[in-house]
């Protein structure tokens, strides 16, 4: 017993130092125990030898455990996290890839409901989110507690990550997807007056919500206009009132070429050339102002 503890020891050293050689040699004899609570985090949370790798971002040493037999989809600590949660929450785009690769669960919840998606979106981390939607994880997963119904799209609004926000939204995420107590993204980003955000999603068809929320109406004109009112973002409130009735082409600001060229060839209403609001237009305005 008293060696079998000493090899664990071992072991859980190996992978929070990134000692390569001396894992190998220790997998080799097959005595210790992969999936014991032997290793530390640096703030004292006991967990696995594999998620030590994870959170270090030891890459070969993370291969090596894999490839042994690690198991992939064990939770630690208070919040119930996986490998792929770490990896994911922390930017580890290696590692999470080794994971994923090797079969770790996508769309594993924490004690939060919150998935590894949900988690990558939340610490904006854009390359294991695009990871993980290449990979096949869920966009739409919604959290069960602290805010339910919310999905990734919307802390990341909140958040104003705009790269994530694009990559959900170009993935095909609900933007009008709404709390359980009716919060919808593009209120979360008018809320903190995230004016990039704010346009982005409306491109996307965000809608600007009149009914009521949590008991009360808006005080001015939609829940987006009151919230960008109280943010204190006077630009984001004037441009909310200029581009009540834009649609998707007049969204300038956020669109990428390759966009533009996406929603012409679906056939997507373009006003009257000249006009004042009119794609080019706007597009010739934007040139002289910067």
């Amino acid at each position: 017993m008293l060696a079998l503890a000493c090899e664990n020891e071992m072991l859980a050293s190996a992978c929070e130092n990134g000692d390569f050689d001396s894992l190998s040699r220790i997998l080799k004899r097959g005595e210790s125990q992969l999936d014991t609570l032997t290793a530390k985090l640096p703030f004292g949370t006991r967990t696995t030898p594999l998620i030590a790798t994870v959170y270090h971002d030891h890459v070969d040493c993370c291969r090596l455990l894999v490839d042994a037999g690690a198991a992939l989809n064990i939770r630690v600590g208070d919040s119930d996290e996986t490998a792929l949660h770490v990896a994911c929450s922390k930017g580890k785009v290696h590692v999470a890839d080794i994971l994923i690769n090797a079969g770790a669960d996508l769309d594993a919840e924490d004690v939060l409901g919150r998935s590894p998606l949900f988690m990558s979106s939340l610490c904006n981390q854009p390359a294991c989110l695009q990871l993980l939607i290449v990979s096949g994880a869920s966009i739409e997963q919604p959290m069960r507690t602290l805010n339910p119904g919310a999905t990734p799209i919307y802390p990341v609004a909140m958040a104003g990550n705009i790269k994530c926000v694009a990559l959900l939204c170009e993935a095909g995420a609900n933007v009008n997807a709404e709390t359980v107590d009716g919060a919808a993204p593009l209120m979360a980003a008018c809320q903190e007056g995230h004016m990039e955000t704010v346009m982005l999603l409306s491109s996307y068809g965000a809608k600007r919500k009149r009914s009521r929320f949590r008991g009360c109406k808006p005080l001015y004109g939609t829940w987006a206009d009151d919230l960008a009112l109280r943010s204190g973002n006077v630009e984001l409130v004037q441009w909310l009132k200029q581009s009540v009735s834009y649609g998707p082409l007049q969204h300038i600001d956020v669109l990428t070429p390759e966009r533009t060229v996406e929603l012409l060839r679906s056939g997507q209403y373009s006003p009257v050339a000249g006009g004042r609001d009119s794609p080019a237009e706007l597009a010739r305005t934007r040139t002289r102002t910067r």
